[in-house]
């Protein structure tokens, strides 16, 4: 069986969660990577456990065919190589974790689905990589473009699929969730939060926006020199 035969990938649709760390819009600047991960209930998690460790397993007896093929080719140094390679291989993490609250010591009964996904992607075909970019869907299912900042706190779902995958390196075996789109149901972004976020409601016959008195607009020779300016 080789390992770089493509096969059918599982796709993974969450239900309505909360985003924690989300880098959607653009890459995290220090892993180079878009990603998520999204707050999921047992019944939803414990199934998607049980279909990623058989994923995983899976891979495992394929790398481990694969390695075994090569042992019986193998001669000297070489032959000694792929031996330890065997035998170190070993099953990486599932791309899910039971979560708790902070400062607890036992889990709360719920869990957290990573998904992620690489800056750049590669037309298997050509060869060639370009920018990846993550899909973002609105509540009613309309593709939002360009797409917003999106803050941890929001709540939506997220689509991805199973990837296999072993790294020669660390003898690790495992599978992740590849990072395809998400929907956002309840949006948390930029800016110092809403009234309702810091505890502020409504308070009749008060202060409002309205009473500020009214500035002139610039010319729109000088904000069209400015906007120009920002570019540069």
């Amino acid at each position: 069986m080789a390992m770089n035969k493509r096969k059918p990938l599982e796709k993974i649709t969450t239900p309505k969660g909360t985003f924690i760390f989300p880098c959607i819009d653009k890459p995290d600047q220090k892993y180079g990577k878009f990603g998520v991960r999204i707050t999921a209930e047992a019944s939803f998690a414990e199934p998607l456990i049980e279909r990623l460790t058989k994923a995983a397993e899976a891979k495992m007896e394929a790398v481990r065919e694969e390695l075994t093929e090569k042992l019986k080719a193998a001669s000297g140094p070489s032959k000694k190589k792929v031996q330890e390679a065997i035998d170190k291989l070993t099953l990486g993490n599932l791309p899910v974790r039971e979560a708790y609250d902070e400062g607890a010591d036992e889990p709360n009964g719920t869990y957290e689905v990573n998904f992620g996904a690489p800056a750049t992607q590669k037309n298997f075909k050509t060869g060639v990589e370009s920018p990846r970019v993550i899909k973002v869907f609105d509540s009613k299912g309309g593709e939002v473009s360009p797409v917003p900042t999106i803050w941890g706190g929001t709540e939506g779902r997220v689509s991805g699929f199973i990837s296999p995958y072993y790294n020669p390196a660390t003898h690790s075996v495992g599978v992740s969730l590849r990072l395809l789109a998400v929907q956002v149901i309840k949006l948390v972004s930029g800016g110092g939060g809403s009234a309702s976020s810091h505890g502020f409601g409504v308070e009749e016959g008060g202060f409002t926006g309205d009473d500020l008195p009214k500035q002139d607009a610039p010319a729109p020779e000088a904000a069209s020199e400015e906007a120009a300016a920002d570019e540069f």
